[in-house]
């Protein structure tokens, strides 16, 4: 059970990886200081939720939730950035 809780925990972190860090690297085109604070607390949020979910205890996952606001905030940032670079 403990050991199903670490390789979820993992196996989540690693699915949402790649969104993740295609948003930093193209709001951080316009937005270098918020997009790298905003990926701080996604990590932040990350690694809280699998503290919590390796306790064997998956309900402990929300400890991590407020990694969503750092996923939020490099979503809008991407599209400001998008909206930018057609504008120009």
């Amino acid at each position: 059970m403990l050991f199903n809780c670490y390789q979820r925990a993992h196996q989540n972190s690693l699915e949402s990886q790649p969104q993740v860090l295609f948003m930093l690297a193209v709001s951080g085109l316009k937005y270098p200081l918020i997009a790298s604070i905003a990926g701080t607390i996604f990590v932040a949020g990350r690694i809280f939720y699998a503290r919590g979910y390796q306790t064997g205890q998956p309900e402990n996952r929300q400890r991590g939730s407020f990694g969503i606001l750092g996923y939020l905030t490099l979503s809008g940032l991407t599209v400001a950035t998008a909206l930018n670079i057609l504008k120009s």
